[in-house]
């Protein structure tokens, strides 16, 4: 880290801790009829060393970023359905680079539905307009004038039967996922990007799942998935592709203070093109949190997963992932969270032999000042590197200060 980057990241630190004061009380809702209004607004301002995540001697530019995100909820509840609308829009500014600055929204609305007890139907959709960030890894890379913007649109249904403490559940899930990218679709030949539109796809996923409850507290399961992942356009060969998993898994809530959750499959992979080699990969999920106090928790995650990549080139990611955090109360009203993650993507297919790989450590504290607003405070330093990788070796730290308001 730079000198002048870590005392300007100290005196942030110094100056929110000293403005700090008390009383927190639960948040208030606005009522209309059977109508539930939940709003709220999100401030955040991060100093970020740089911005591009490129290398020491490429010359990392650092940019004060200011976020704003309001929001609102309205919820209809009778204890035997309930229907929900969840808007929100996030505008980020760059003081400096004006090219970076975004404006994302989210749109959602989801309708459940109790039938007996023991039979929950629920019916989600969501709507995401965001970006991806300006990296050397992004879809068209650095150097376009318009940052990677695009559009998700999930929807899920989903019916689950049986509770802990009925012998036999099951729940079935299925969902349809598109991806559209709005910008950047267009290059130029000899231009070095690459179209975002390589990228369009849809996915439906299916699922079900046999649940065998030993008791309240100890749940096995069984499990099966398929996917199906068509994309719009083909690179130099067809990207469309098939997967079937199948898989088992563990919830036990061991004690007041212990819980643990593992799950293990193998999911088989099939192109449509057969220049692109078939794959099994084994996705791996782990969870655990011990809370020795109410106030205190330390939680570990585990994962392994296949993952679609970017590169039109490359068949798929093999993802692996760790992170350990420590959550504790120092008091009602001031909470901190330590964390240490590692991430490594293996790019599977291609021309070479890619390997990315990162580390981040992050520091949180957040502070109820009043019932009605919350302030936090977050120091993150991380680093990525790898072999071959598109991402260069590079070190990157943001301090941020924020502000969350209810009523």
């Amino acid at each position: 880290m730079h000198k002048n980057t870590l005392q300007k990241t100290i005196s942030v630190i110094t100056l929110s801790v000293l403005s700090m004061a008390s009383v927190a009380q639960e948040a208030e809702v606005i009522s209309v009829g059977s109508i539930d209004f939940i709003p709220t607004l999100n401030l955040q301002a991060s100093y970020d060393d740089n911005i591009r995540r490129v290398s020491e001697s490429e010359g990392p530019e650092s940019d004060t970023i200011i976020t704003v995100t309001p929001a609102i909820r309205a919820q209809i509840d009778n204890g035997i359905s309930g229907f929900s609308l969840d808007y929100s829009i996030t505008r980020g500014e760059y003081l400096s680079e004006s090219n970076e600055s975004f404006l994302n929204q989210n749109y959602g609305a989801s309708f459940g539905w109790n039938v007996v007890g023991t039979h929950v139907v629920t019916l989600s959709a969501n709507v995401l307009d965001a970006h991806d960030a300006r990296t050397p890894d992004a879809p068209s890379g650095l150097g376009r004038d318009d940052l990677d913007e695009y559009e998700d649109t999930t929807w899920t249904l989903d019916y689950r039967y049986g509770e802990r403490q009925i012998l036999f559940g099951y729940a079935l899930t299925a969902s349809l996922f598109d991806k559209r990218y709005k910008t950047n679709r267009e290059v130029t030949p000899g231009s070095g990007f690459e179209s975002t539109a390589l990228n369009d796809r849809d996915v439906s996923n299916y699922s079900a799942q046999l649940n065998i409850n030993v008791s309240e507290a100890l749940q096995f399961n069984v499990n099966y998935g398929q996917s199906d992942i068509e994309y719009d356009q083909a690179a130099s060969s067809d990207r469309d592709s098939e997967e079937q998993s199948y898989g088992v898994g563990v919830v036990w809530d061991f004690s007041e203070s212990f819980d643990f959750s593992a799950s293990v499959a193998k999911v088989d992979k099939e192109f449509a093109d057969d220049t692109r080699e078939d794959a099994t990969v084994d996705r791996i999920s782990l969870a655990g949190t011990w809370s020795p106090y109410s106030y205190s928790s330390v939680s570990l995650n585990l994962s392994q997963s296949a993952d679609e990549s970017n590169d039109a080139d490359e068949d798929f990611i093999e993802s692996f992932s760790s992170e350990i955090s420590w959550r504790h109360g120092w008091t009602d009203l001031l909470v901190t969270n330590i964390s240490y993650a590692k991430t490594e993507d293996d790019y599977i297919g291609g021309t070479i032999d890619r390997l990315d790989d990162s580390t981040t450590v992050g520091l949180t504290a957040s502070y109820q000042f009043r019932r009605w607003i919350a302030l936090s405070l977050g120091l993150e330093s991380s680093s990525e590197g790898g072999k071959n990788s598109e991402s260069p070796e590079s070190d990157k730290t943001t301090a941020t200060l924020g502000a969350a308001f209810t009523l």
